[in-house]
């Protein structure tokens, strides 16, 4: 996946070493997509491929929480408590998550 990625963006770069050097991270698991740096004319000449579904800048964003489990409510100082959802949920028993990848490719 990560060729295809190199022969987008080279396109737009003129160069599949530009597009090597601007890639610094590929996304795999349930989406298809890349992270560059590039410039605002080449940002806009990727965008108005007809193959990129979307592009996004990066942003920063402020961080909620670094005890999400807890947050959460499914454990409280490293203990499942009682009232936890996962002792309710039967700790995901029975339970099918699925992704389904159309094999569309995001720039991200």
């Amino acid at each position: 996946m990560t060729e295809s990625y190199y022969d987008l963006l080279g396109s737009c770069l003129k160069s599949k070493e530009k597009a090597k050097e601007a890639i610094f991270y590929s996304y795999t698991s349930h989406i298809n997509g890349f992270a560059a740096t590039l410039e605002d004319d080449e940002v806009d000449q990727l965008s108005n491929r007809p193959e990129v579904v979307s592009v996004f800048p990066n942003e920063v964003n402020q961080l909620h929480t670094t005890r999400s489990w807890e947050f959460l409510g499914l454990e409280r100082n490293g203990q499942i408590p009682a009232d936890s959802i996962w002792l309710k949920a039967r700790f995901g028993e029975d339970v099918i998550i699925g992704n389904l990848d159309t094999g569309n490719l995001t720039c991200v």
